[in-house]
């Protein structure tokens, strides 16, 4: 368009006699000068801006941190988790410091209940991937257990070593506490295992 305007503008300007088609016209200054100053408001006008749409920010994810027992060898650490909805996917897990005196203390329920994705995570200390277990003892009650056994008989976060029978559960209420929300990360490349969590039903 600013070609154009600057194409008008100097045949407005331009002298010379018309074609014999032409009738001849008196050049209206005026016009001329509105011409011009389209032009030249075209020409010095800045560029139309390029725009590029923002990425959107990640969204992000709760991790939480479940107290867990090696049901193999009865030693306790931590199991990272992820919470996504009614989900938690474990990513990962702490080992103690030191031994805490007076046995483990049990934090409070989440709220809600959750399907457990073990998201190919392991027992650190068995190294049994199959499910974890929830005890019902009174004085451990909702305390997770990997499904570690030695000799068939499995140990429990108070301390008992029995044998137990056990059935599978969708959802269960877990223990734990939250941690600050961190940016959700896409392909970690951790392969997604078959949820499997189980819950004593009796003891033998």
């Amino acid at each position: 368009m600013a070609n154009d305007l600057i194409a008008r503008a100097r045949q407005a300007t331009k002298p010379g006699a018309p074609r014999k088609d032409q009738l001849a016209l008196p050049v209206d200054p005026a016009k001329t000068s509105s011409l011009v100053a389209r032009a030249r408001a075209a020409i010095e006008a800045p560029p139309k801006q390029t725009l590029v749409a923002a990425t959107p920010p990640l969204p992000r994810v709760e991790r939480v941190k479940i107290p867990m027992t090696c049901s193999a060898r009865g030693q306790s650490y931590i199991v990272i988790a992820e919470r996504h909805g009614s989900e938690l996917r474990f990513v990962g897990h702490e080992m103690p410091q030191a031994a805490a005196s007076g046995g483990p203390q049990m934090p409070g329920r989440l709220s809600g209940e959750y399907r457990i994705e073990m998201n190919g995570w392991r027992c650190p200390l068995c190294q049994n991937g199959d499910a974890v277990w929830l005890c019902d003892c009174a004085a451990m009650t909702g305390a997770m257990h990997c499904h570690g056994a030695a000799g068939g008989r499995y140990r429990c976060a108070c301390g008992r070593n029995e044998e137990r029978e056990f059935i599978t559960v969708p959802k269960v209420e877990v223990r734990g506490t939250s941690l600050a929300a961190t940016p959700q990360q896409s392909g970690s490349g951790i392969p997604r295992g078959q949820p499997q969590l189980k819950q004593v039903t009796y003891d033998r």
